[in-house]
């Protein structure tokens, strides 16, 4: 079943623990998944394409969502091609989660709650008010992982989750097991290998 939700709106419910609304992985991992699901958004709409592991803007019409309109924007003003992990880090700015947990408050998806960091710093935390959307986005999940294959926005959306750290995390299998199920659905998915590129290079980079 196609889900109403943008891919980046798909990934953030993952990465949100249900009962409180805290985040399942740290906040920059979050941006630059987030960045990832732009990326192939823009890919599953027929707006961008891969030209020699470069992307290349296809079609610059305008599009509903805001963020998305606005990434679009910024790689059809770019001068040259650019590799999709350069633009993942672009798009991954400081404010799209706030802009992509707003959004999905104010469609009656998640409930914004003020509380207290240590009792002094002002945050808010986002748990779930309607759960249905995260149910039928784990169920095409886990259906994908039985069948070993699933259709694009899937495959997309499997592969940022995995290279994101949240996989282990939303199903009853882990280790071996779990990643060979997740390679073979999503083996030819270049969206989720950006995203793990960057992850790694930044993890490379605290240790030197």
């Amino acid at each position: 079943m196609e889900s109403a939700l943008p891919l980046a709106d798909e990934f953030l419910l993952l990465a949100l623990r249900e009962n409180d609304g805290r985040l399942l992985i740290n906040s920059a991992t979050v941006r630059v998944g987030l960045g990832g699901a732009f990326l192939a958004e823009l890919w599953l709409t027929g707006r961008i394409g891969l030209d020699a592991d470069q992307v290349v803007v296809q079609d610059a019409s305008t599009l509903d969502d805001p963020d998305l309109g606005a990434a679009l924007a910024r790689l059809a003003g770019e001068a040259r091609p650019r590799k999709p992990e350069w633009w993942i880090g672009r798009l991954a700015d400081n404010d799209l989660v706030k802009r992509r947990l707003a959004r999905l408050t104010e469609a009656g998806t998640l409930d914004a709650e003020a509380f207290r960091i240590l009792g002094l710093i002002p945050s808010r935390r986002y748990p779930e008010r309607d759960a249905g959307p995260e149910r039928e986005i784990r169920a095409r999940l886990t259906a994908a992982l039985d069948a070993g294959r699933a259709d694009d926005r899937t495959t997309a959306l499997l592969a940022l989750a995995h290279v994101c750290g949240l996989t282990g995390r939303l199903f009853g299998i882990s280790g071996r097991e779990l990643r060979e199920r997740v390679e073979r659905v999503t083996e030819n998915d270049w969206a989720g290998k950006a995203v793990g590129r960057m992850i790694s290079a930044a993890a490379f980079a605290t240790l030197i």
